[in-house]
């Protein structure tokens, strides 16, 4: 049997000083480090002063993975938020993991005079198949993406097509 390769999505450090903790290193050792076949975004890294190729490593990584791992317990960036809707684009699985009370996530919040009790930001609730808190979840969440329908680019037209008849009555 073939080993699922995983794409992980999420922050990398945006000069050569930045304090930063690979988060990846604490993921694949919690999956796996043998389980599947991983890659980062920190590999084989494009020149960053050539956007057009650094964009188009992630395109190609992200098109090369069967899941996208969305790492999403500190603010995401553009990069990430982009990443979801490319791999949306290629119809791939796209796992977030989001603990309660981060900053795309909230409990109990108020927001157009409703209490919402768990908030979780739209664009990544709707463009994620599964949303998970823990790595034990992931790791089940892993397993059961046989079972589930994956959202592809045609999310975008659903929702258009949700709000206009809700929202846009004429």
């Amino acid at each position: 049997m073939n080993k699922k390769t995983i794409y992980l999505a999420g922050k990398v450090p945006k000069s050569d000083t930045e304090d930063f903790v690979d988060w990846r290193l604490e993921c694949k050792k919690n999956l796996g480090e043998d389980t599947y076949n991983y890659i980062s975004p920190l590999e084989n890294r494009a020149e960053e002063t050539d956007t057009f190729a650094v964009f188009g490593q992630c395109c190609s990584q992200i098109k090369r993975a069967d899941i996208i791992l969305v790492h999403a317990n500190k603010k995401l960036g553009a990069g990430t938020s982009q990443e979801m809707l490319i791999a949306k684009y290629f119809g791939k699985a796209v796992i977030t993991y989001l603990p309660k009370n981060t900053p795309h996530r909230k409990t109990n919040i108020v927001l157009t005079g409703k209490n919402i009790a768990d908030w979780i930001h739209p664009f990544i609730a709707e463009c994620s198949d599964i949303i998970v808190e823990s790595y034990d979840e992931l790791s089940q969440a892993v397993l059961e993406l046989s079972n589930k329908k994956i959202k592809d680019i045609l999310i975008v037209d659903e929702a258009l097509s949700y709000y206009e008849k809700l929202y846009l009555k004429n």
